[in-house]
């Protein structure tokens, strides 16, 4: 009896292909090389790409900082230009104290004026260090960024003293008066911290003006210009109160201090929005 039952048709086989045999040691280094070149190269255009991206941002965080220190620069500059005036306005009220403790009594006094007052900030500079980016940084160039930034609180702490030195002197405005024992004393306390703090701040900014130019960062156009206008502006005379004549002297004691120009570029902002529509505050009754 005849098996007429069909068998299934028999499945493909699977071929394996075996790597080919090194037949010889040159075949083996020749294959071994081009491993290895491959994977170096795929290293090497990874880093590539990292390196580029830090330039990129390192670049970046410099231009960042070119605008807080172009600042920086130039209160430097203003504070070695009204040097001499400012230590010839002290040297002008030392002699009318002087003169008011033979006599009894301080003469009329005009407004003094008062040393430049300037927001001296490392707010990028903080933001780097807090960042990766700072470790991208060349050593060299981190440590005179470091050097230029170390300077700036003390230079924002000694301009707060200074203000409130001359707060003291300006005490010495108006129309004349006894010059008792305390008010003696509080005067030339202020007269011999408002001479320190201003030989200070000229010396100190004008060191992070050298420094700041050393680094040739990327200026703005527009930081450029001011600096420049800083460096190259005729006397300072007529943009400093201090390094001016003093004024009539007023009526009254107690209206002259620094920040006198506030209040009019307070009246000025009651026309700006917002406060413009706000509509004026009645005191309460």
């Amino acid at each position: 009896m005849s098996d007429n039952t069909e068998k299934p048709p028999e499945e493909p086989k699977m071929e394996f292909h075996k790597p080919k045999p090194v037949h010889n040691w040159r075949e083996f280094a020749k294959e071994y090389v081009i491993i290895v070149l491959g994977v170096a190269t795929a290293l090497a255009a990874e880093q590539g790409v990292e390196w580029l991206h830090w330039r990129s941002e390192v670049a970046q965080v410099r231009a960042g900082l070119a605008i807080e220190l172009g600042r920086v620069m130039q209160y430097g500059i203003e504070r070695v230009r009204t040097a001499k005036c400012t230590e010839d306005r002290l040297n002008e009220l030392a002699r009318i104290l002087d003169s008011a403790m033979r006599s009894g009594k301080l003469p009329p006094i005009g407004s003094i004026g008062s040393a430049p007052t300037r927001p001296w900030v490392s707010i990028a500079w903080q933001s780097v260090t807090q960042s990766q980016t700072a470790s991208h940084f060349s050593s060299e160039e981190l440590n005179r960024f470091g050097l230029i930034y170390n300077a700036v609180p003390a230079l924002a702490e000694a301009q707060g003293e200074e203000l409130k030195a001359w707060s003291d002197l300006s005490t010495m405005t108006g129309p004349g008066r006894p010059l008792n024992p305390s008010l003696e004393s509080t005067l030339q306390t202020a007269l011999a911290r408002a001479r320190y703090l201003n030989r200070f701040m000229a010396s100190i900014g004008g060191s992070e003006v050298t420094r700041i130019a050393a680094l040739k960062l990327p200026f703005t156009a527009e930081d450029q210009r001011q600096i420049n206008t800083a460096l190259h502006a005729p006397s300072p005379q007529g943009q400093f109160a201090m390094c001016a004549p003093l004024s009539d002297a007023p009526s009254t004691y107690g209206q002259q201090a620094p920040y006198e120009w506030v209040m009019d570029r307070l009246k000025a902002l009651q026309n700006e929005p917002p406060f413009r529509d706000a509509g004026t505050v009645s005191p309460p009754k």
